[in-house]
């Protein structure tokens, strides 16, 4: 997953395994006097969208979301300037696996792929 947007959203989840971010990502965002829900776009937001609650403005947004990955248990790895990520606005994540039932790393005792054998 890559955006500020979207990567936003998974690390107030606590679904980032592993946060990717370029040394010079510079973007300002929001936190949630509330609920502490990290927000992408200040301007666009008057409210938190989770709970309602008050906004204060967060200037450097990435050392935010660095902090939240890691207390998660998450990893970083901060990467030089470049085109790649850079199209992306400077930051992916890769997401941790979880289960429809939504316990992290769980899987069914079977085979799930279309057509695989339940036997």
């Amino acid at each position: 997953m890559a955006g500020p947007e979207d990567v936003v959203l998974a690390v107030n989840q606590g679904r980032v395994q592993a946060l990717v971010i370029e040394e010079d990502f510079a973007l300002a965002g929001f936190r949630c006097h509330n609920c502490d829900a990290l927000g992408a776009s200040v301007e666009a937001a008057e409210v938190c969208p989770f709970c309602g609650g008050e906004l204060r403005a967060v200037p450097c947004l990435g050392e935010a979301l660095v902090a939240r990955t890691l207390a998660d248990g998450g990893r970083v790895e901060v990467v030089p300037h470049g085109n790649k990520l850079h199209s992306y606005r400077g930051i992916a994540a890769m997401l941790r696996q979880t289960a429809p039932t939504g316990l992290r790393g769980a899987s069914p005792p079977w085979p799930t792929a279309p057509g695989a054998s339940q036997s």
